[in-house]
């Protein structure tokens, strides 16, 4: 089975980010403790963001040997968002043992996105630790735009997605969480678009995500920008 998941890495150190770190009980632990550390600094010179402009909700799970820490996220600020997530896991005796990157573009006013990080070992897991790092997107969101219909068929969640604007959509994403008895079993993604990710004005596209295991009720979140030409 393909363990890898997606990971964009995109440098953010040209901005000024703010970051917060919460730790929190790894896959080997079924204890929980928390602690907080926060910074926040201005985005943007007209701009403000901080620690409280986002709801963040986190959960975790374990699929053979490894260790799924999984973070939903909601946009509460005034504007769209960059948002990027850098988790490290830890061991009882608080070594480091690896680390897992992910991150969204423009995530919409209210809008809620899925990330997840995935880490070997997971008997070896106590904790984890985030930073968040955010910022003002200047990218255009399309989500709340486009129309989204799901369904199951042959155990697949099949998505469809209908671009009725007058503009095109690229890197429409639908994020998966799997649940089984309440608790998360498993998580996958698809692109929803054409051959080169576009769901172009007038278009309707699908994608078909799979999962690995056993599941009862599944949540989706998406994701997606206006596609800008390259001059």
């Amino acid at each position: 089975m393909k363990k890898a998941m997606r990971m964009l890495l995109v440098n953010f150190a040209v901005f000024a980010f703010a970051i917060s770190s919460l730790l929190l009980t790894g896959c080997g632990n079924d204890s929980k403790k928390d602690s907080d550390s926060k910074k926040e600094t201005d985005k943007q010179e007209n701009v403000s963001l901080s620690d409280k402009d986002f709801k963040i909700e986190t959960d975790q799970f374990t699929h053979d040997d490894s260790c799924y820490y999984l973070m939903t996220l909601q946009n509460n600020a005034k504007v769209p968002v960059d948002v990027s997530v850098v988790t490290k896991a830890y061991d009882a005796s608080g070594n480091e043992l690896n680390d897992a990157t992910d991150l969204q573009y423009a995530v919409g006013v209210g809008q809620s996105i899925a990330l997840t990080f995935l880490f070997d070992d997971a008997e070896k897991i106590d904790s984890f630790k985030y930073e968040l790092d955010y910022r003002e997107s200047i990218m255009e969101p399309c989500v709340s735009d486009l129309d989204f219909k799901a369904s199951l068929k042959d155990g697949k969640v099949v998505v469809n997605a209908t671009n009725n604007t007058d503009y095109d959509c690229e890197f429409v994403q639908a994020v998966v969480l799997f649940y089984k008895g309440g608790k998360p079993v498993y998580t996958n993604s698809g692109y929803i678009g054409d051959s080169d990710n576009l769901l172009k004005a007038g278009a309707t596209e699908e994608a078909q995500i799979s999962c690995y295991e056993e599941f009862d009720a599944y949540n989706i979140f998406y994701n997606g920008r206006k596609h800008t030409e390259e001059k």
